[in-house]
C-alpha cells in the first residue's frame, strides 16, 4: 500500500470510492484500472501514486466494505435486564438498511469477492467466523438465561446468517423474491414462536449441565 503524498487533496478515499462503484458493477475480472480512473477523474499516474494495481486496490475495497459491516451490527448485550430478541431483529435491521442503502455492500460481498483468489477467501472466511462467533455466543449466552431455546448455538447463529445471505443473493441474482418487508416480518415471526420465548427477558438464570 503506498501513501499519500504530502499536499494533495485525499484522492486515495476518491479512488477507493470509485472502485468500489465499479468492482460492484463490472465484477472483480472485468474491471479495470482504466474502469476506475476513469470514474475517478484521475490522470494514471496519480492512480498509482497510491495503489500498485488492480489487486491491492481492490483487497481495500473489500476490507473497509466487511469493517462497515462489523462496525453496523454491535455485540449483542445479555444481561437480566437485556431484551436480546429486540437487539437481534435491530441488528437485522440495521444491517438491511445498510444492504438497502448501499446495493455495492451485499454485490461485493455475496458476489464479487467471493472465489478472486486465496487472500480474498480467507478474508472472507475469517469474516463469516468472527461473526458466526459473536452471534453464537449471544444465542448461547441467551439459552443459560432461558431466553433462547434448546439447540446448537453455533447452527442456530448459521442458520441465521443463511437466511439474510440466500435472500440477498437471490436479490442479487435478479429471481425476484418476497418483499423486503415480509421476510423481516416472518423472521419476527420465527423469533416470536420458534427458538427466543417469553417477553424477551431472563427471568432466571439456568445452571449448565
Amino acid at each position: 500500500m503506498k501513501r499519500r503524498a504530502r499536499g494533495t487533496t485525499d484522492r486515495r478515499g476518491e479512488l477507493l470510492a470509485a472502485a468500489r462503484w465499479v468492482f460492484a458493477r463490472k465484477g472483480y475480472h472485468e474491471a479495470s484500472v482504466d474502469d476506475v480512473i476513469r470514474r475517478a477523474g484521475v490522470a494514471r499516474g496519480t492512480f498509482y501514486l497510491y495503489f500498485d494495481g488492480k489487486r491491492p486496490l481492490f483487497g481495500e475495497v473489500l476490507e473497509g466494505v466487511l469493517k462497515r459491516i462489523w462496525e453496523t451490527v454491535p455485540p449483542i448485550r445479555t444481561g437480566p435486564q437485556d431484551d436480546v430478541r429486540a437487539q437481534v431483529l435491530a441488528n437485522l435491521g440495521a444491517l438491511v438498511s445498510l444492504f438497502e442503502d448501499d446495493p455495492a455492500v451485499p454485490r461485493i460481498v455475496l458476489s464479487v469477492a467471493l472465489g478472486v483468489d486465496f487472500e480474498a477467501d480467507r478474508a472472507l472466511a475469517s469474516f463469516y467466523k468472527a461473526c458466526r462467533e459473536r452471534l453464537a455466543a449471544a444465542l448461547e449466552k441467551g439459552q443459560e438465561l432461558g431466553i433462547v431455546g434448546a439447540g446448537d448455538p453455533t447452527l442456530l447463529a448459521i442458520t441465521l446468517m443463511g437466511t439474510l445471505k440466500e435472500y440477498w443473493t437471490q436479490r442479487l441474482l435478479g429471481t425476484d423474491p418476497p418483499p423486503l418487508p415480509q421476510l423481516m416480518a416472518e423472521i419476527g415471526r420465527l423469533f416470536r414462536t420458534g427458538w427466543l420465548r417469553g417477553e424477551g427477558r431472563a427471568a432466571r438464570p439456568r445452571k449448565r449441565k
